[in-house]
């Protein structure tokens, strides 16, 4: 029995450091594989608003003097009408955390640009999940995107 113990202990450990292993990804190969056209959904998470439709297109992308990958870019959020946003995203390819902020090409009050979209981009570069938070009001969305099919 007691040979038994130590065995499985050390497997038993081994099993936790891989669930909890996190991939690190090179800054080179983010910015050489990273999709460039963009769509998915943004849900406010007051439910009395509909489900937003977007599209992005990254159109600049760089790595920063700390090691993450800046980008830039243009996209639509469809409310009925299409409205046009310019935005900056900060990926960190050794945590996979993903910050994304937005600005209007011209006022208006169709586009809350008072915030941040935080979350994470996958280990495979597909799939972006972030929440929105409106700094004034606290106010918070989902957003939901996928590289064009």
């Amino acid at each position: 029995m007691r040979r038994l113990l130590i065995p499985t202990f050390l497997l038993l450990c081994g099993m936790f450091l891989v669930a909890g292993y996190a991939v690190a990804l090179d800054a080179d190969y983010v910015l050489e594989n990273l999709p460039r056209d963009w769509e998915g959904t943004f849900t406010w998470h007051d439910t009395s608003r509909p489900v937003q439709p977007v599209t992005m297109n990254v159109t600049d992308i760089s790595i920063d003097p700390d090691g993450n990958i800046f980008a830039m870019g243009d996209g639509e959020y469809d409310k009925g009408h299409m409205v046009e946003f310019s935005f900056k995203w900060s990926i960190n390819p050794e945590t996979l955390n993903f910050e994304m902020w937005e600005s209007a090409p011209m006022s208006t009050e169709d586009l809350e640009t008072g915030g941040s979209h935080v979350g994470e981009i996958n280990e495979d570069l597909d799939v972006i999940e972030a929440v929105w938070t409106t700094t004034s009001t606290g106010e918070q969305g989902d957003l939901y995107i996928e590289p064009e099919k």
